[in-house]
């Protein structure tokens, strides 16, 4: 899988995630009527204050519901069923795909850092990253992302014109900035030549040239 398939890796990753919640989900009642029986009034309660909200599916009404005093302590009983499934009490490969859904709550952390400019979320997403690149044997991003996160973390003092620049929402490129790359780019011929050094090399000299048209077409370039 090469960089063109990011988008259905993701969509991938996200379906696969759902997936095992939905799985856990069906195990949490079960679960929930051995372990904590006095709960379960509380259960139907909050599923029908969850029923409730897709009546009304609104920011507001889900953060409602999120913080309900009948929902909240359903969900502290689920986080506390998953982490029962992450001690691997139930089998290797139960602790397995926790760790899987641990990841692509990273990912999504990520993506909506990077889409809403949130720069504290975006640091608090690469300081759970750092584990599992150590993990998984990754030995490029074991090297150079401790030195990443270390470096931005004291942004505020070694470049606080920077770190205040940042903390607004800009160290991200928006969609239309990308777009205009990828146009761009195909019209280089890079695009089908991804994999190829000699291309990359010479098609991002070429970019580099482009800089000020780009500025002059996207001015929050």
């Amino acid at each position: 899988m090469d960089g063109r398939q990011y988008n259905r890796a993701v969509r991938v990753h996200k379906l696969v995630y759902e997936a095992i919640l939905r799985l856990a989900w069906k195990e949490f009642l079960p679960w929930l009527e051995q372990s904590n029986p006095s709960d379960i009034p509380s259960f139907n309660e909050a599923m029908e204050c969850i029923r409730n909200l897709s009546d009304d599916l609104t920011d507001t009404n889900m953060a409602a519901v999120a913080d309900n005093k009948t929902v909240l302590p359903i969900r502290r009983r689920f986080e506390e069923f998953l982490d029962i499934q992450r001690s691997g009490a139930n089998g290797e490969m139960a602790e397995f795909w926790m760790s899987y859904v641990d990841m692509v709550e990273i990912l999504l952390g990520l993506l909506r850092a990077s889409r809403e400019g949130n720069w504290m979320l975006h640091l608090g997403a690469i300081r759970a990253m750092l584990p599992w690149v150590f993990a998984y044997d990754k030995i490029n991003y074991a090297r150079y992302l401790p030195v990443y996160y270390a470096q931005m973390t004291q942004l505020h003092t070694s470049h606080p014109a920077v770190y205040n620049h940042f903390m607004n929402g800009s160290f991200f490129r928006t969609a239309q900035f990308w777009k205009f790359i990828w146009k761009y780019s195909s019209r280089s011929g890079n695009r089908g030549n991804c994999q190829q050094g000699h291309t990359n090399r010479w098609w991002y000299k070429r970019i580099q040239s482009k800089t000020s048209s780009c500025k002059t077409v996207l001015p929050e370039c």
